[in-house]
């Protein structure tokens, strides 16, 4: 399995920058598997590798968070704006307040 190339303190700005966060996320996580499963990795650094992939994983998951966070605001504020990209953000914030 590949390593997710993840740019880890980029802010996300954009719904398709979320879309990108979300899926290195995911594959980030599919890796800790295989290596806590011991399919991918060095054996002998595997505790290291881990609390690598792990801390990636957490500003990852962070960055995600803060990114919806700022939307449902925005969208409870009224402040989404038109036109393509606000109506696919209006969208997303409308299943984020039905999770």
């Amino acid at each position: 399995m590949e390593k997710p190339t993840a740019e880890v303190g980029d802010m996300i700005t954009n719904e398709h920058r979320h879309q990108q966060t979300r899926t290195k996320f995911a594959e980030l996580n599919e890796l800790i598997t295989a290596v806590e499963a011991g399919d991918a990795g060095d054996d002998e650094f595997r505790d290291v590798q881990l609390a690598g992939l792990r801390s990636q994983a957490d500003d990852l998951r962070r960055e995600i968070t803060e990114y919806e966070t700022q939307i449902l605001a925005a969208a409870r504020r009224g402040e989404l704006g038109e036109g393509r990209d606000a109506g696919v953000i209006r969208a997303h914030a409308s299943r984020l307040r039905d999770s």
